[in-house]
């Protein structure tokens, strides 16, 4: 299970290495499209949504040598978000990391599939990170994040 590796690879991240990208999303171009819809879209608004790709290049987690891009958002304390991470070509993982550093959620595979999501209610305001994941090594590939 990847669980404990993701959450001690990305504290040990942020607490002893930093990340590279951590103050701004991966601003990579990406010419392609996903055609993949949202599991469900809000009325309320979308906070974030990128198309990217998982590549050689990415950031590498130490655990596992899996590829990640992170996402910014900002939040506010009481305020409940979904995240959705989704993608026809390899088995996604999703985590999300409060401004302080504290790994809040995380994520594998959502209504079996190999998508992932997280709904949660923020415990505090300012920016947060999204940490776009494959489960492992191999994973590389379209996807599309949606946070609402």
């Amino acid at each position: 299970m990847k669980i404990l590796p993701l959450s001690i690879a990305l504290s040990s991240l942020l607490f002893g290495v930093s990340l590279p990208a951590m103050a701004q999303a991966n601003t990579e171009s990406n010419s392609s499209v996903l055609a993949v819809q949202p599991m469900q879209m809000a009325q309320s608004g979308v906070l974030l949504q990128e198309s990217g790709v998982l590549e050689p290049g990415d950031e590498v987690l130490e655990s596992d040598n899996s590829l990640y891009d992170i996402y910014d958002f900002d939040g506010a304390s009481g305020q409940t978000i979904t995240i959705d991470l989704e993608s026809s070509e390899f088995d996604t993982y999703l985590a999300i990391i409060s401004p302080s550093g504290e790994l809040l959620a995380e994520n594998d595979d959502t209504d079996g599939s190999t998508n992932s999501s997280i709904s949660i209610t923020l415990s505090e305001t300012g920016t947060f990170t999204i940490v776009v994941n494959g489960y492992d090594s191999t994973s590389q590939g379209e996807y599309l994040l949606t946070a609402y």
